[in-house]
């Protein structure tokens, strides 16, 4: 009894610092700012601007959760980072937390008593394997790249529907079995609602049956009759019209661009890649310059596919054998749930290491398990053993924290994928629009630009950047026609109206300026560019008619809503109340502009107008 109490403690204690771990090895990513898909995902996206809950299932039904989350963070915090990375952090330890109670429940099913783990063990492999899940450098992609914890929180909804499943099967009382099963369904739900992968779970009941518990004569049947049945009932849903196949194909489709069979075949290459990445993580990356692979006579293209029959095979056989079971199942565990985007659903970008957060359980739990096993009988291979795992888990935690510098800007990040992928066009432009505001990078910004203009000349988020170098290069005419052709390319470019406008307004041209702001902003009323620079432009005339300084007060408390840490928008709001003859309301505004930037001359300047006119 003591000894069972002197592990529970010393267990508790070790999760305990795998949690201290995991916060200090986040830390550098803390106050990281958004980048990549961060932008159209949060920062742009208007639905979660409020807790309108129908406005965000109409955004992205199957990401509702997800998304909601991403709402309840701005209306806290606006765009401040900092709330965005705690809660990724901590949803990442609630993951860990869930799949260790999920992996000790796993080793209470018929197939883990098979192998006779004692008590302590079960608890020592269920740390083990959250262990590597916790320290793992690929995590990083799922926790420091904010808009991924899209990722992250299907995985920790998946593994808790997991968990409740377990404890409802194993349950000997109905009032257990009850409560399980609606945490289950509760869990099941919410997966269901964060991210399309989360589907795999269904599959994934099904191995867990198969591989963990024991097969009866009723339950071998309704296993051997499962995929008939699936497969017939959606045979007569098609041919009855109770679904429509050309929207599955659409939902099973997220691009065009590349046909199923590709997608599949460049599969073979990139799951070979994550389960490498996993036991060996080097040149970890954002994002990569992964081709796509089109024929089945590509050596990128067979020798991965006979890795991966072989794998296969091997769990086919070792399903067969009591013993390896379990093991067999961790490996099921990982090719099911990354199945939905390593399959034959096109997906436009082939690879993203975000995509093994969830995966990656199986293959920790897998190789614990096995170590288990097969070192289990053998004398003093124990603090052999033990001695290995933590220099493991010291190396994955500094591959980890090496990582996770990289995340602390968008620059580090895209410097990072080139370093990986030279060549990469997606970080020329990335790069490009973040050296296109540094004076200093002027030169390396335009070596980028270019790099993607000549093979993508009507990319516009690049014509974007060029026309914005140009501009501050006093180049005004020519960026005219940069923001010109995105506008013609894409009418909704909300951007591209602001920087035209800011244009404009170079070249004195403020009529045309203001056209063009209030074209945009009839477009787009939800752009913090667009706003900013509207009400800048309302606030700055004069003299005007009073209607125009509310109108531009108006706009600034919209820009306001979306982010308020940005010093010009109280110093706009300053003139308006000034142009108003307001001046209590223009000296509260350009004081709060100098908290949030102390060293702002113009605001400063007009406190003394203000002061002057009081006296």
């Amino acid at each position: 009894m003591s000894s069972k109490l002197n592990l529970k403690y010393w267990a508790s204690l070790y999760f305990s610092c795998i949690i201290l771990i995991i916060i200090s090895l986040y830390f550098p990513v803390i106050q990281a700012p958004f980048f990549f898909d961060d932008n159209s995902s949060i920062v742009e996206n208007s639905s979660i601007y409020s807790l309108d809950l129908k406005k965000i299932y109409a955004f992205e039904p199957l990401r509702f959760i997800g998304y909601l989350s991403f709402a309840l963070n701005f209306y806290f915090s606006k765009l401040n980072t900092l709330s965005y990375h705690l809660v990724n952090i901590s949803v990442h330890i609630l993951y860990v937390l869930f799949s260790f109670l999920f992996i000790k429940t796993l080793l209470e099913t018929p197939s883990a008593k098979v192998i006779g783990f004692s008590k302590n063990e079960k608890i020592l492999l269920a740390l083990a394997a959250v262990s590597i899940l916790a320290l793992h450098p690929l995590s990083t992609f799922a926790v420091s790249y904010i808009v991924q914890r899209l990722a992250a929180l299907t995985a920790l909804f998946y593994v808790g529907a997991l968990f409740f499943y377990l404890k409802a099967r194993l349950s000997q009382h109905i009032q257990g079995k009850i409560l399980w099963s609606l945490l289950f369904i509760f869990f099941l739900s919410c997966s269901l609602f964060t991210k399309q992968n989360s589907f795999t779970i269904f599959l994934q009941l099904f191995f867990l049956e198969l591989f963990c518990f024991n097969l009866t004569s009723r339950k071998r049947l309704a296993l051997i009759l499962f995929l008939p049945v699936l497969a017939l009932g959606f045979y007569f849903s098609i041919r009855y019209n109770l679904i429509d196949l050309n929207e599955i194909r659409t939902l099973t489709m997220e691009t065009t661009q590349i046909s199923r069979v590709e997608y599949f075949f460049t599969q073979f290459s990139v799951l070979c890649f994550y389960l490498k990445t996993f036991f060996y993580p080097i040149n970890l990356a954002l994002d990569y310059q992964y081709p796509v692979l089109k024929s089945i006579t590509n050596p990128d293209v067979f020798i991965p596919a006979f890795i991966l029959i072989a794998i296969l095979l091997i769990i086919v056989w070792a399903g067969t054998k009591k013993k390896f079971r379990l093991i067999a199942y961790g490996v099921i565990f990982y090719f099911t749930a990354i199945s939905i985007e390593s399959s034959i659903i096109p997906i436009r970008d082939v690879i993203f290491l975000h995509r093994t957060y969830l995966p990656n359980l199986g293959l920790a739990f897998a190789s614990i398990a096995l170590v288990f096993i097969l070192f289990k009988n053998i004398k003093n291979s124990h603090y052999s053993l033990i001695f290995i795992f933590f220099i493991w888990m010291a190396v994955l935690t500094g591959f980890t924290f090496k990582t996770n510098i990289f995340f602390q800007t968008p620059v580090k990040v895209w410097e990072r994928v080139l370093e990986v992928s030279p060549g990469h066009l997606r970080a020329y432009q990335a790069l490009g629009n973040h050296y296109v505001f540094r004076e200093e990078k002027y030169a390396k910004a335009r070596e980028y630009i270019m790099k993607v203009y000549k093979q993508y000349p009507d990319d516009v988020i690049n014509l974007n950047n060029l026309g914005i170098l140009l501009n501050r290069k006093n180049k005004f005419q020519k960026a005219v026609e940069c923001y010109q052709r995105v506008i013609q390319l894409d009418k909704t470019h909300g951007n591209a109206y602001a920087n035209l406008g800011a244009t404009y307004c170079n070249m004195g041209r403020y009529d045309m300026a203001l056209d063009v702001l209030k074209k945009g902003y009839s477009i787009d009323s939800t752009n913090f560019t667009l706003l900013l620079g509207l009400g800048q432009l309302l606030a700055i005339l004069a003299p005007g008619p009073d209607t125009q300084y509310y109108d531009a007060l108006k706009i600034l408390e919209q820009a306001e809503a979306i982010n308020n840490e940005n010093h010009l928008i109280y110093y706009s709001k300053g003139l308006a109340w000034f142009n108003l003859k307001n001046y209590i309301q223009s000296e509260i505004s350009f004081k709060k502009a100098l908290e949030i930037d102390n060293t702002f001359i113009e605001a400063k300047d007009f406190l003394i107008k203000i002061n002057e006119i009081k006296n």
